[in-house]
């Protein structure tokens, strides 16, 4: 063994050792019930700790540090006002982690946003840029007087920056650093989590790896996404072409109102974060009786990335209903007896003739001999299981209309 080799052993021992001790010597509240690196927990007790009604020191610290790190932060006057806070603040398809609104007294208005990093990175938000970038551009939007605050808090171990240069990094050590002394049980605990468990971490093989080689591992994470989105997209133009009928595309929602559909048109929706592609009729296949509330259903076929991996994709048909309603537990239980078979998913899920496809052949996923496969195989899949909706519907449709006339009925004989 090399001198070098056995420094490295002697060192792993060490932090071994070392971190065994620490862990042992520092129970928290956090250790205690499993989340010592839960994000969300840790992100609710530093916001706990910032508006801390008893001493605002730590939240004083924190503008301070900011603007030694952006001098042209406008200086503040004491005392300050806490207006308004939260975690989890929703800004323009993202949250960010904490948020809080001060007030100076002169009444000029100071932000903080805070993003907390434990093991993750920055991910894009529903705006197609990252999460800080995001939170920046939203909050110097808001208050384009204000004097905003944005960090970036992370452990020493978590080599993730922000992409927005606004955003000051700030590791937990340093956040700790600048924790006043206190008597509060909550802060005090939170101060020894983050010695115990945010400052060093015992690294196994595989954490190792990730941290030697994260940046490439985002770039092939982010590239498997685009990838997968981009077969989606041409997926879809190839069933639009091929479906002979026109399609009209509805994000989100099956019906809009707002948007000029003919009566009986053939709609497309993307749901379930584009994993689910949706065919139906609008108004013809989509219901809802004003008078009768818990009315609401509509049938749809569908095209299903599962869990969006590509080693389960779905073609079914399904009967999707919102509450309890007597016409389509009707409608499912003749149907049974017709030995028509309807699968329940979830408690408003029905599903009819499954199909998973599994390409003939040696074909690998994302080879062009896949694609043309899945191509091929969801267009003949959709048209088919949509044929069949189209006559299994008007039979719906009628059983619809006759138990409306009997309940119309009984309510006559009632008033009688």
């Amino acid at each position: 063994m090399d001198d070098k080799t056995k420094i490295l052993q002697i060192f792993e021992e060490w932090i071994e050792k070392d971190q065994c001790q620490e862990k042992e010597d520092n129970k928290t509240f956090l250790s205690l019930i499993g989340r010592e690196h839960y994000e969300n927990y840790i992100s609710k007790l530093v916001l706990y700790a910032i508006i801390n009604p008893a001493e605002k020191i730590l939240l004083k610290n924190l503008i301070d540090e900011y603007k030694k790190f952006n001098p042209s932060f406008r200086s503040y006057e004491e005392p300050l006002k806490i207006n308004d806070y939260c975690t989890e603040k929703y800004m323009s398809g993202g949250r960010a982690d904490i948020f809080v609104e001060i007030e100076d007294k002169n009444e000029n208005i100071i932000t903080l946003t805070l993003e907390n990093k434990i093991w993750s990175s920055e991910h894009e938000t529903g705006e197609g840029i990252s999460q800080t970038e995001t939170y920046s551009n939203y909050i110097e939007n808001r208050y384009p007087n204000g004097s905003n605050v944005f960090i970036y808090l992370k452990p020493a171990f978590n080599l993730d920056t922000p992409n927005s240069q606004n955003f000051m990094t700030m590791t937990y050590g340093k956040l700790k650093k600048l924790m006043p002394s206190t008597t509060d049980y909550i802060i005090k605990d939170l101060k020894k989590h983050i010695g115990g468990y945010l400052l060093k971490m015992k690294f196994e093989d595989v954490d190792k790896f990730y941290f030697e080689n994260y940046q490439a591992i985002n770039k092939l994470r982010d590239s498997a996404e685009r990838n997968l989105g981009n077969l989606k997209e041409e997926i879809i133009k190839y069933l639009k072409n091929d479906f002979n009928k026109d399609f009209n595309e509805i994000e989100w929602i099956p019906y809009d109102k707002k948007t000029e559909i003919a009566q009986g048109a053939i709609v497309m929706e993307k749901a379930d974060k584009d994993c689910s592609f949706r065919i139906y009729r609008k108004d013809y296949w989509y219901y809802y009786d004003k008078m009768n509330k818990d009315g609401s259903y509509y049938f749809y076929t569908e095209l299903l990335f599962e869990d969006n991996i590509l080693s389960n994709i779905i073609c079914q048909n399904v009967i999707k209903k919102y509450s309890d309603n007597s016409i389509v537990e009707k409608y499912i239980k003749d149907t049974e007896a017709n030995r028509i078979p309807f699968k329940p998913v979830a408690r408003d899920f029905y599903v009819v003739d499954k199909d998973v496809y599994a390409p003939e052949g040696e074909a690998k996923i994302l080879d062009e001999e896949w694609i043309d496969g899945l191509k091929k195989w969801a267009s003949k899949n959709l048209q088919e299981l949509f044929a069949k909706w189209d006559k299994e519907f008007e039979k719906f449709y009628n059983l619809k209309d006759e138990l409306k006339w009997i309940l119309k009925a009984l309510s006559f004989v009632l008033l009688k």
